[in-house]
């Protein structure tokens, strides 16, 4: 099941697959075209193609990324020493 939350706290719209599916088939239907949308992707949804056709259009996104993931960081950006965060950069 796949979810999609606009401005309600929760869930107003469902994709059912079957299991056997990757979670990757569903990214597009869940993607809004409006760059004042952040989306949160799992990395059940992790496709570079498809990230490198949202930075072109400008679709703002935030995911999880796997332990093998080759980043080239950009900046380095401050973090609060109170917070839980312990890196923050922008990277490609």
């Amino acid at each position: 099941m796949h979810t999609f939350c606009d401005d309600t706290s929760y869930p107003n719209a469902l994709i059912l697959i079957p299991a056997r599916l990757a979670d990757e088939t569903q990214l597009d239907a869940l993607i809004v075209p409006d760059n004042d949308v952040l989306h949160m992707i799992d990395r059940g949804y992790f496709n570079f193609a498809k990230f490198e056709t949202y930075c072109a259009e400008r679709i703002r996104f935030v995911t999880l990324i796997k332990t093998n993931t080759i980043v080239n960081v950009i900046e380095e950006l401050p973090i609060d020493l109170s917070s839980p965060i312990t890196r923050h950069a922008l990277g490609r």
